[in-house]
């Protein structure tokens, strides 16, 4: 869609909403923008450690400050400057009027940007293809002038739950199926020639039946030295995606994780909160001051400030042990 109006690669907030207004004047069937603007996190909060996805989270951490201290994220500026341009983006109608019914539509063709973590175009890209023949997709960081961090030992693993009665045989099926490549495709992309096929090192579903295909969620234990991605993805970004975190800051967070026990009940009040006004604040349904102080309030009265007091006790502790 860039190229079709000659527009220059985007690179800045600006370029992506000039992209945006193309698509909303010469696109009449087509949404400019997914419903979650959670995207604009790296235009935003660049330093900003959350809990997990930006979207469900009520706290942050700034990498760039010190002491590392928890803070409500619903209180921040950043937060604010977020939100009301996902409620400007929707005024313009760059978003679906009503996310809540509108699906994910992007591997469809039907929109023409979303927000997304680096892997879930590897997931998508062949549907997009498959459905919009020639189609490509450009991966977009704001603030890519800004460094990454890592704020986590791991994002994604397995676990055995504690009741499983043969935990010892899930392990070994783990460690089989990430001991050689022709395990590992077995598991993550079936049978070849029924269920892919293999073009060079890359994977692909052409002449596979959609009912003989994986889903594509072998993200969840991905192995970097055996992981096959779709023909679709350019070499460029092959290269972008092995070497993301190459250049990316470690944090003094990193091996932290919170025990949310203490605070349980507050947390459990907390969250239900958030996930009232998570949707209709990111997909930019209301304006954030028409809500913000009885938000805030309602979150105080839950006991965000006992929460997020704990997570801080816990992690002045962690780091003090560091030491």
């Amino acid at each position: 869609m860039r190229k079709k109006y000659n527009l220059p690669e985007i690179k800045t907030l600006e370029d992506f909403e000039k992209y945006l207004e193309a698509v909303k004047a010469n696109e009449p069937t087509m949404t400019p923008l997914g419903a979650v603007t959670t995207g604009l996190g790296r235009e935003y909060m660049p330093s900003y450690y959350a809990n997990g996805d930006l979207f469900n989270s009520f706290f942050y951490i700034d990498a760039t400050q010190q002491p590392l201290t928890f803070e409500n994220l619903f209180e921040s500026e950043a937060f604010s400057n977020l939100v009301n341009k996902a409620h400007e983006w929707y005024k313009k109608g760059y978003t679906p009027k009503d996310p809540i019914a509108k699906g994910e539509e992007f591997g469809k063709g039907k929109t023409a940007a979303i927000a997304s973590n680096l892997f879930r175009p590897t997931e998508s890209i062949d549907g997009l293809v498959a459905s919009v023949p020639g189609a490509e997709i450009e991966f977009v960081q704001f603030q890519a002038d800004q460094p990454k961090y890592i704020f986590n030992s791991v994002d994604n693993l397995l676990a055995v739950f504690t009741t499983s009665k043969h935990p010892k045989e899930a392990v070994q099926f783990v460690n089989w199926f990430h001991s050689n490549e022709e395990n590992y495709n077995l598991m993550s992309l079936g049978v070849e020639g029924i269920n892919y096929k293999l073009d060079g090192k890359s994977a692909s579903y052409d002449g596979i039946a959609v009912d003989k295909q994986y889903l594509p969620i072998s993200w969840a234990w991905t192995d970097m030295r055996f992981a096959k991605f779709s023909k679709n993805i350019t070499p460029a970004q092959l290269d972008i995606i092995k070497n993301w975190d190459n250049d990316a800051v470690k944090t003094d967070l990193i091996g932290f994780s919170v025990d949310s026990e203490p605070v349980k009940g507050d947390l459990a009040k907390v969250n239900a909160i958030v996930k009232e006004y998570q949707l209709p604040l990111y997909s930019g349904l209301v304006e954030y001051s028409s809500i913000k102080e009885k938000m805030l309030k309602r979150l105080k009265d839950a006991g965000i400030d006992n929460v997020l007091a704990e997570y801080q006790r816990q992690l002045d502790a962690y780091l003090a042990e560091q030491k």
